[in-house]
């Protein structure tokens, strides 16, 4: 930290000039995904943050009473994790944007996430209680019903408007959000 200036008046001020960088600017080999909300949860019991990082496909686990990095899960390459919710059971389910999947993961480091192909574009994501469903919104204009158990395997689909982003519930009349 430079140290304070003091303060001047008038002619006696010395003149700023601003920074000059050196070298050239560094070209990454691909451009990062877009920023996009809704990567980081907080489990209900208030013990384990999670935090999508889609530029470097993981997934960061805090330990938020020891305020420590528990463990970090790490996705293919170009998955682009997103939203997340988290079901009865205690697992956390991902929206992998450009992976084309949900992902489904628990709090245990050693337990290998599972993916699920479910549809193209993933974007929205809820959790219903009542059915114990992952409610997905794609963008590919689809709303797909999974069941939060990764292994069972009854998936339905409904066609929504293309460019579905959001996903929400209230009472017992769907919302969504499209572009």
């Amino acid at each position: 930290v430079p140290p304070p200036m003091p303060a001047c008046f008038g002619s006696d001020c010395p003149v700023l000039r601003p920074a000059v960088l050196e070298g050239l600017p560094t070209i990454a080999a691909s451009a990062p995904p877009p920023i996009s909300g809704g990567a980081a949860l907080a489990t209900r019991d208030g013990k384990l943050l999670f935090a999508a990082d889609a530029e470097l496909d993981q997934i960061y686990v805090v330990d938020a009473a020891k305020k420590h990095l528990a463990f970090i899960s790490k996705l293919n390459a170009g998955d682009e994790p997103g939203r997340m919710v988290e079901d009865d059971a205690g697992r956390i389910h991902v929206a992998l944007r450009s992976g084309r999947a949900l992902l489904t993961m628990t709090r245990d480091a050693q337990r290998e996430p599972i993916r699920r192909e479910l549809c193209d574009l993933p974007r929205g994501l809820a959790y219903d209680a009542a059915s114990d469903e992952i409610v997905l919104a794609c963008a590919e204009g689809k709303l797909v019903r999974a069941p939060a158990d990764p292994a069972r395997d009854d998936v339905s689909e409904l066609a929504i408007l293309r460019g579905a982003r959001d996903r929400s519930e209230e009472q017992t009349s769907e919302l969504q959000s499209h572009h």
